[in-house]
């Protein structure tokens, strides 16, 4: 099994042990005619919910969009993004705005922890290390595609790892 499908098979366990009838990989319509696969489809009474699974190192804003399409054409109203790793900034407010609830690698760990489900992360993405390297790699990367005065980023970078942030 792909470690994809083994993350989506983990996520739905956790979903069910919260309660959840879970079904994975679910075909449905769109109010457009389109077909649109959910990775996991969660219902408890009356309460309905989507969720993506996301095995990489980030995910980022296009991810999130693509999901909130989705779940607009679906007519979905609760959509949750699970991810082993983060979620970009741009992917955080894109989120915020549509309602999306993000469930990170760090706080997935907590829930696997706290429902007993055991899950080996395929990447070591939630060491210090690693952010550390994430974070460098991303603001070298905003710094050279950028023409603007690199001051104000590099003090932005600066002022986020020293909080803890992104």
């Amino acid at each position: 099994m792909d470690k994809g499908k083994r993350f989506e098979k983990t996520v739905a366990s956790l979903y069910q042990q919260m309660g959840f009838e879970v079904e994975t990989n679910k075909m449905m319509e769109g109010s457009s005619g389109a077909s649109h696969e959910i990775d996991i489809y969660c219902s408890n009474g009356s309460k309905r919910i989507a969720i993506e699974c996301k095995c990489k190192d980030k995910v980022e804003k296009a991810d999130i969009a693509v999901f909130i399409l989705k779940l607009d054409d679906l007519k979905i109203k609760e959509g949750h993004v699970v991810s082993e790793s983060c979620f970009s900034e741009n992917a955080i407010l894109t989120a915020k705005t549509y309602n999306i609830c993000l469930v990170d690698g760090k706080e997935l760990t907590k829930l696997f922890k706290k429902y007993g489900i055991e899950y080996r992360f395929s990447t070591r993405l939630n060491d210090p290390l690693s952010y550390m390297i994430r974070s460098s790699v991303s603001l070298l990367d905003e710094l050279l595609s950028s023409k603007k005065d690199f001051k104000p980023l590099l003090n932005n970078y600066l002022s986020g790892v020293c909080h803890g942030k992104e």
